[in-house]
């Protein structure tokens, strides 16, 4: 027995050995070992996908000016609930958010120039989010602006009022 194998006898029995534990690992992932190491074949596998996917459901309306009817453009409509989400509406004052689970969501409308701005918050509304949910009309009362002038009786300007 030379020098090279007093040296290399324990180096291949730990191959050998490394060897059998890595087959031994790539049997047992595929279920080829005797019944008394792998899994029962009659045992409940899981699904392959078992993911669950909730059913998801939208949110639609029109934001118009409770004057006129007409409607308005980029308003800034908030829901709060499960979800927080912010859009603007379109050039038809047109709203919608995608991919809601059901349930009840809180809306609030902000444009500037309008009740509801960041100064004075919109008074807020409460939709249900549900497969049979119609579209909603949401009207914003636009704020109030005096225009004119204050005189006297000699019909002069007023100042420092």
């Amino acid at each position: 027995m030379g020098l090279c194998d007093v040296y290399l006898r324990p180096l291949r029995a730990r191959l050998a050995c490394s060897s059998t534990m890595l087959l031994g690992a790539i049997l047992l992932f595929h279920g080829l070992l005797p019944s008394g190491y792998a899994q029962d074949a009659d045992a409940a596998a899981p699904p392959v996908n078992s993911t669950i996917e909730a059913k998801t459901y939208s949110v639609s309306g029109t934001v118009v000016n409770s004057v006129t009817g007409e409607p308005v453009r980029r308003a800034a409509v908030q829901i709060s609930g499960p979800t927080e989400r912010l859009t603007l509406t379109d050039s038809a004052g047109h709203f919608e958010f995608d991919k809601l689970q059901e349930g009840r969501v809180v809306v609030m409308l902000i444009k500037p120039g309008f009740v509801g701005s960041a100064t004075a918050p919109s008074e807020q509304t409460t939709l249900n989010v549900a497969p049979d949910a119609s579209p909603v009309v949401l009207k914003m009362a636009p704020a109030g602006v005096i225009l004119g002038h204050v005189t006297g009786r000699d019909e002069q300007p007023l100042e420092g009022l």
